[in-house]
Order: C-alpha cells, then sequence, then structure tokens
C-alpha cells in the first residue's frame, strides 16, 4: 500500500554498497543467547523464542487489539462475528490490506508491549539499551469459511542496495497458530540468493525495500532445495527473521476457526539513525503516524481510496503517554539528553487489564512538549512545506499546528 519516505529524494542511503556488507553483525552482542540467535539467523534466516510473553500478559495484549478494532470501525463487536465477516461491501475490517493493520494509529497502540519487548529480546541481543523501535502495525487474520483466494506475496523487506544482514525483524503471537490457519511462511536460506535473485530486476526495482518473488525467482530458490515452510507458533513466542529473508504471512488453508493476531517490534541500535530522522520521528509522533519495520528511518502508510468509505473513527482522542522508556526507544528523546521534549504525561497503570489504552490515554497533556516539537520541526527548513489539516481525512490524526516538509510517495505492500 502506499507508504510516504520522508527525508531527501535521491540520496544514497546510509550503510548501502558492499563497503557494508553484514553490517549488523559487529553491533550483536558476544552473550550465548545473542550469538546462538545469530547462528540461526546466518543459517535459516529466522528462529523462534519460545514462550516470550505469558498467557496473561498476551490476553491483555489481546484484549488491547480488539478494543482498537471496535474503536476504530464501530459496527464491530468481537463477539458478533456477522459484524466483521469479509462478504460485507465494504468490509469493515479496519485493514489495510490482508487483514494488516498499518493505518488509524495502528503503529502506537503497543507501546508497552513494545518496551518489554525490547528488554527481553533486544537489548540482550544488541548488548545494550540505547535502541530504536520501529512503529509498524499488526495483523489481525480473521477465521475462514473457505480457501482465501489470494494472490502469492512471497517477499523480500530488503532492498539490493543493501547486502548481507542489516535488520532483524520480529514479531510477537497473542493467539496460538496451527499449521493450517493463518501464520508466518518462510523459505529457510533464501537470504543466500538474495542479491542474485535481485539482480535480475535492474537498480530501479531492486533498490526498493520491498520486492515480491515471481514465478522464475521461486524457481531459482527451488533449483537450490530452497522451499516454502510454514511455521507454526505458540501464544507469547516470538519470531525473529532477517530482512533478506523470503517470507510472507500465509492466509488460513480451508475452514479455520482460529484468529492470527500478530504484533510487529523491530530494534536496532541508536547509533544507526541518522540525525536529520529525529525530527521526522518528533513529527511521526504529532500525526500519530504508523511506519515501516525499519527504526533507523521514517516511512508512513498512507490511505487509499477505498479506506474512505469505512466508518472509521479516531483511536486516540489525544497523543497517547508515553514512558520515558518509551520516549527514548521512538527517539523522541536522545539517549544522554538531558531536558524532555515531548510531554511526560501522567503514565497510565499499564497493568490493569480493566483499563483500555484509549481510557489510560485521555489525560491532559503539558504544553511544554507540542512546543518544543513545534520548534524543532520549524527549525528544519529543507523540503516543500504543505498544510496536515489539508489531508482527506483530517479527523483520522491528531490535528497539528505544524507545517510540514512534504514527503516522497512510494507503492509499498508489506505482510508478514
Amino acid at each position: 500500500m502506499p507508504r510516504q519516505t520522508q527525508g531527501s529524494k535521491g540520496v544514497v542511503r546510509p550503510n548501502s554498497g558492499e563497503a557494508y556488507r553484514d553490517h549488523l553483525i559487529p553491533l550483536i552482542s558476544q552473550s550465548t543467547f545473542a550469538q546462538d540467535v545469530l547462528s540461526k539467523i546466518e543459517d535459516e534466516g529466522y528462529a523462534i523464542l519460545s514462550g516470550v510473553f505469558s498467557n496473561e500478559e498476551t490476553a491483555i495484549e489481546l484484549d488491547r487489539m480488539w478494543s482498537w478494532v471496535e474503536t476504530v470501525s464501530r459496527g464491530i463487536r468481537r463477539n458478533s462475528c456477522s459484524s466483521w465477516k469479509r462478504e460485507q461491501r465494504p468490509d469493515p475490517w479496519p485493514c489495510s490490506q490482508r487483514d494488516m493493520m498499518q493505518l488509524f494509529h495502528a503503529g502506537w497502540v503497543f507501546s508497552s508491549l513494545r518496551e518489554r519487548f525490547a528488554e527481553r529480546v533486544f537489548e540482550p541481543m544488541y548488548g545494550t539499551r540505547e535502541l530504536h523501535c520501529s512503529k509498524d502495525g499488526f495483523t489481525f487474520q480473521r477465521p475462514t469459511d473457505r480457501d482465501v483466494n489470494l494472490t502469492p506475496n512471497d517477499h523480500f523487506d530488503q532492498g539490493l542496495d543493501l547486502k548481507g544482514l542489516h535488520c532483524i525483524q520480529g514479531s510477537v503471537a497473542l493467539t496460538d497458530q496451527e499449521h493450517e490457519d493463518g501464520c508466518f511462511v518462510a523459505w529457510p536460506g533464501s537470504h543466500k540468493f538474495h542479491e542474485q535473485i535481485l539482480y535480475r530486476r535492474g537498480k530501479k526495482h531492486a533498490n526498493r525495500d520491498f520486492n515480491i518473488l515471481n514465478d522464475d525467482d521461486k524457481e531459482v530458490l527451488m533449483n537450490e532445495g530452497i522451499h516454502a515452510k510454514r511455521v507454526p507458533v505458540k501464544r507469547g513466542d516470538v519470531m525473529l527473521w532477517r530482512s533478506d529473508l523470503c517470507h510472507k504471512g500465509a492466509p488460513p488453508i480451508g475452514v479455520r476457526n482460529n484468529f492470527r493476531a500478530v504484533v510487529y517490534v523491530c530494534c536496532l541500535p541508536a547509533q544507526l539513525t541518522p540525525e536529520e530522522v529525529y525530527v521526522d520521528k518528533l513529527r511521526a509522533y504529532e500525526e500519530l503516524q504508523s511506519g515501516s519495520h525499519w527504526p533507523c528511518r521514517e516511512e508512513w502508510f498512507s490511505m487509499q481510496d477505498r479506506h474512505q468509505n469505512l466508518d472509521i473513527q479516531p483511536y486516540f482522542k489525544q497523543k497517547p503517554s508515553l514512558t520515558r522508556r518509551q520516549q527514548e526507544l521512538y527517539g523522541l528523546v536522545q539517549y544522554h539528553q538531558t531536558g524532555v521534549p515531548v510531554p511526560l504525561h501522567a503514565v497510565p497503570d499499564l497493568s490493569n487489564p480493566e483499563q483500555s489504552e484509549v481510557e489510560q490515554n485521555e489525560l491532559h497533556p503539558s504544553t511544554e512538549g507540542p512546543l518544543i516539537i513545534a520548534q524543532a520541526i520549524q527549525a528544519d527548513t529543507s523540503g516543500e512545506r504543505h498544510d496536515p489539516r489539508q489531508s482527506k481525512n483530517p479527523g483520522l490524526g491528531i490535528p497539528s499546528q505544524i507545517r510540514q516538509p512534504a514527503a516522497q510517495k512510494r507503492r509499498w505492500r508489506k505482510t508478514s
């Protein structure tokens, strides 16, 4: 779906090219845990960490996911399957595509989960707390009463100009996912042929960070003995995979009664984030933009025409409260920085499952934070400016008084 890439056009990306092959490897800790994960990532391209989150934690987050759906699409009720069936026109499920939630504040719903994910997985993997986290969305795949006829979209999430290991993506399952349920599909070992396959496409297309494989590309893999593999998981399990692995989120097979609920979380060391990206991170918070899996850049999803026909309501009534740690992970507070550039609202009690995130965040924001954000963004004089209040759906975001640079638009579809 459409994606807006923030920053200057036509600039060579940092850490690209042969000189930066496997640029992430030196940043991975030498601990036993980290090296075990790295071994699996280098061999098959993915790793499963069992039971990282408890059943109680996943139940709270699943309830939060349902609360988002019911708030954003008012006609849906979790206990009424007729309210969310695909046969309705327009489909009321508030997904961007393929039951994947990338719009309507989706990237900001699971901040507390991301904080714990970073602490339990990415901090020990990189051996540092100085990380930045993605604001990508989540998948909430519905049960099926027959095979879902979807075009194949096995894909790489990394372009040809980034060679070798540059990013390890992650997800946590909030529901059990059996072999025939909607689940993650990997082509184990396909990352070893990432460059060979993309070289055939030419730089214009190959350098994009989303490349769907065609039948000829898959034949290259199958001739090497590499085939697609469905990967079942239990709720609370964490999946990690490298961005140059061929993968996809597979639909259910036949009649299945289970939901697939998955939250995507990716962290990279903060040292990989260019200085000029921080102003866009502040802007993302101002507008509650959802982004791609890359924490070191800002790429935001935008609506398509079909979303205009949905009866959509904003999830957050005002910008959400964030703990100091969450602000650091989102790049709103730079590490070792003095002062607080965004408002530290009263921190909600996230241990109370009876209190929804919408209720938690209906607090009185301070006025200092938005002022500092405005000053920071206004200080960035690069690029043409436009008024976000002129967007097609101004009611679906948090109104901003800040004029912002126009963004480069790309076509991008993401399903993991």
